[in-house]
């Protein structure tokens, strides 16, 4: 067989493995967002393409191509636009990159070929397209159970950029030394170096998932703690309603009696009277109700405890289907909005203390917006809304975002003159 066709069938067959562990990784990392056939054949379609790019040989075109290819793949087929996703998959490619130049030095230990003579060769190439298929596969299966297993969505892009800085100095690196190698000695020494970059690379991002996985833990307790400490204050609540209903019960007859007689006496005074008795009984009633039950309490008890911070509330809702939501998640989101506008509130004089509060549906997706006056501090951290409460860091927030997160929501901070707004989208799963 002629070996110039030789070449290009393993570049072919090496192209094709290559864009179905691309495939791979991105099923295991996002799951299947489209039809079989639709799958299918974007694969044909983005391989072919692929194909034809590396026919050209020339390694740092087929690299951006690749990039740009597994960037496009993410975001159109599996619908990935985050900046996680982004740079996992440029991760994920160069080393893919890593195991492509890989086994062409190996030939330069095996032959004691210049890298010159081993790229000449393309008997050469055509075999070492072969050995890249496993090492790819390999590299691809410690990849995956390194991410896959330490998952994490609060990965922070510094830690991550950090990642792919890594990676940049390490290609340029095996690029800059790789074209040097003239003997059997370079080819083992870069061999070394390239396996050392490998086993960093690969340790680098189980430490940053690690480091992940524990402020994740840390976001958790938080969560766990603030609903145990509002289920205590709502059992606390519904205590002292209880003894109050006790009391009214008790003296229901008496109130009864004094309100017939006074009837007889002044009309005016019996109804003023029977407003009093009316207040009494409402008071002990939960100020919000809806479908879900751990809303109604929250929304509840923070109702409450606004009226005890003398805060004016205003609050506008349509019946939500947010059942999808888990309570611990209901309980944080809706929590923290509450303590974020109250705290703001209380630095205010009491006349000026609003909160404004909508919670509707549009579509399939639910609204909700908290707007409540502020004293105009608001204190941010490259970029990120921090808490003016000495020793806090606005975990607050944080939680806010991960929940919203968690849900493919939206979440979005601003500041209209002296109001503090926060806007949040959701999709109805």
């Amino acid at each position: 067989m002629n070996t110039e066709l030789l070449r290009i069938i393993a570049y072919a067959i090496n192209t094709l493995f290559m864009n179905i562990l691309v495939y791979a990784w991105m099923k295991k990392a996002y799951g299947v967002h489209r039809s079989k056939t639709y799958m299918a054949i974007s694969y044909v379609a983005t391989s072919m393409v692929f194909i034809l790019v590396t026919q050209f040989n020339i390694p740092i075109v087929n690299f951006i191509y690749g990039c740009i290819n597994i960037v496009l793949i993410s975001i159109i087929v599996f619908k990935q636009k985050s900046k996680i996703s982004f740079i996992y998959n440029i991760l994920y490619m160069m080393i893919l990159l890593f195991c492509d130049i890989l086994t062409v030095v190996v030939w330069t230990v095996i032959r004691g070929d210049t890298l010159s003579q081993v790229l000449d060769n393309n008997t050469y190439l055509a075999v070492s397209g072969s050995a890249n298929i496993f090492i790819m596969y390999l590299c691809y299966r410690i990849f995956v159970s390194v991410v896959i297993k330490n998952e994490s969505k609060r990965l922070n892009i510094k830690s991550l950029a950090i990642q792919i800085i890594f990676n940049l100095f390490a290609l340029f690196n095996v690029y800059s030394y790789v074209f040097k190698v003239d003997s059997q000695r370079d080819g083992v020494t870069i061999i070394v170096i390239m396996m050392g970059f490998l086993i960093l690379n690969f340790l680098l991002v189980y430490i940053l998932q690690w480091i992940a996985s524990v402020y994740e833990e840390q976001v958790k307790i938080s969560m766990v703690e603030q609903q145990k400490n509002l289920n205590l204050e709502y059992y606390n609540t519904l205590s002292k309603k209880y003894e109050e209903a006790r009391k009214i019960i008790h003296d229901i007859k008496k109130h009864m009696y004094a309100l017939e007689g006074m009837k007889a006496i002044d009309s005016q005074k019996a109804d003023d009277y029977g407003k009093m008795i009316e207040e009494q009984m409402s008071g002990l009633l939960n100020r919000f109700e809806c479908s879900n039950q751990m809303l109604s309490v929250v929304m509840g008890q923070k109702l409450e405890e606004a009226k005890d911070a003398a805060i004016e509330v205003k609050v506008d809702v349509k019946e939500l289907k947010i059942d999808f939501m888990k309570d611990i998640d209901i309980t944080a989101l809706f929590a923290n909005l509450w303590d974020n506008a109250i705290e703001a509130c209380k630095k205010l004089a009491e006349a000026d203390r609003h909160i404004d509060i909508v919670l509707g549906q549009m579509n399939q997706f639910i609204i909700v917006c908290f707007e409540n006056t502020f004293d105009g501090v608001l204190l941010k951290d490259r970029g990120n809304i921090v808490s003016t409460k000495q020793g806090h860091k606005g975990i607050g927030i944080s939680i806010i975002k991960d929940v919203v997160e968690k849900y493919d929501g939206n979440a979005s901070f601003k500041t209209e003159n002296d109001r503090f707004i926060i806007e949040i989208v959701i999709p109805i799963v």
